[in-house]
Formats: C-alpha cells, sequence, structure tokens
C-alpha cells in the first residue's frame, strides 16, 4: 500500500525478504520477526499477516477517502489463491475494483491478459 506523504512505520503490515535457499526474513509491522521457509511460512505467519493486513486497511480506511492497492504477481495463480495475501484477497476484502497493467514491451499482452481472465473466471465462479 502506498500513499502520499511521509512513510510511517507500520504501513508495511507483511513484508518478506527473500534471503536465498528458499527462506526469506519476515517483517511484521516494520519489525523483523524471523527467517523462515515457504512452509513454516505459511503455518506460522501467514494468518498473523492477514491480521496485520487487515488492521492496516481498517485504519487506512478511517484516515483517508481512497487505498490504492498494488498487487505482486499474477492475480490468477490457482495454486497459490488459498494463501495469497498480495492480490485478490485484498481486492475481494476491500470490494474494490481493479484494474490489470500489462507491460506491452515483454509481448503479447492481449493473449497473456485473455488467459488471465479466464483463469479469474473460473477461480471466482463468475
Amino acid at each position: 500500500m502506498g500513499r502520499r506523504g511521509d512513510a510511517v512505520c507500520g504501513d508495511e503490515s507483511i513484508l518478506l525478504k527473500p534471503q536465498g535457499d528458499m527462506t526469506s526474513q519476515v517483517i511484521l509491522k516494520g519489525k523483523a520477526i524471523g527467517k523462515v521457509n515457504a512452509a513454516d511460512y505459511y503455518e506460522q505467519f501467514f494468518e498473523p499477516g492477514w491480521q496485520a493486513i487487515e488492521d492496516s486497511l481498517r485504519n487506512l480506511s478511517e484516515e483517508f477517502d481512497l487505498l490504492v492497492c498494488e498487487g505482486a504477481g499474477s492475480p490468477a495463480e490457482i495454486n497459490l489463491k488459498h494463501r495469497d495475501l498480495a492480490n485478490m484477497r485484498i481486492a475481494k476484502y476491500l470490494n474494490a475494483s481493479t484494474l490489470l497493467v500489462v507491460d506491452i514491451d515483454r509481448g503479447g499482452p492481449l493473449p497473456m491478459w485473455l488467459a488471465l481472465w479466464s483463469c479469474l473466471i473460473r477461480m471466482n465462479g463468475h
């Protein structure tokens, strides 16, 4: 989540900093709390991470009329949907309008968009 103005500690609800060897440092509400592999992250930090995101969204919604949230990676990775914190879970939680931005310089944005749209329709049942 971004905003105009000075950053305030806690703006980053949860941050994973890759450390190599399939591990990441977990930073929760601005505090480094551990280094974990993917399986341990989902077991130990997924729920606290989602709670931190909900808290941040609630606080930001009280302070601002408009929130702009940026996702990471693909919003239609079916194998990650149940544990995705960065994309459609936030949009769904906020009942937010969403925009998909594609990079035309990487080639094939229309076929990529159509494939993505098809996956999103299947994932969400409409």
